[in-house]
């Protein structure tokens, strides 16, 4: 009985999610090695456990990203550039950390623990999508 009640606010909060570019379906199609040995017979926590795994891929996407801009930003000895985005990233840090924080207030352990996954992940393909093409000139 608890985990239907769980479940149903997860699908309460899911439509929360519609923002967020691209889905988990989409994601977890895009990068079926992650969730590799995770079948529909693990219920509940085999998704949870996917959620994870797409979470950290997705932290360790974004910190490669991150590292090929910046080593970027230096080559081309922009320092007034590098300087800016490093405050950008730093406030979209805290923005992530908040916001997350927020869409999972007051939510039982499970779905908050969902809920704070699902947020990161979908933040950090949000911030991925943002980061395509920088350094913006040439």
């Amino acid at each position: 009985m608890e985990i239907n009640r769980i479940f149903i606010t997860l699908l309460f909060f899911l439509p929360n999610l519609a923002y967020a570019v691209p889905t988990f379906d989409q994601l977890k199609e895009q990068n079926p090695e992650v969730c590799k040995g995770i079948t529909k017979d693990d219920g509940y926590q085999g998704f949870l456990d996917c959620t994870v795994r797409l979470r950290d891929y997705s932290e360790r996407k974004l910190q490669s990203r991150l590292l090929v801009l910046r080593q970027d930003l230096d080559t081309l000895s922009l320092k007034a550039y590098r300087t800016n985005f490093e405050r950008d990233q730093t406030a979209w840090e805290a923005y992530k950390k908040s916001h997350c924080a927020y869409v999972s207030t007051g939510m039982e352990k499970r779905a908050y623990d969902f809920q704070l996954n699902m947020c990161n992940l979908m933040e950090n393909y949000k911030r991925l999508e943002t980061l395509e093409g920088e350094p913006a000139f040439p």
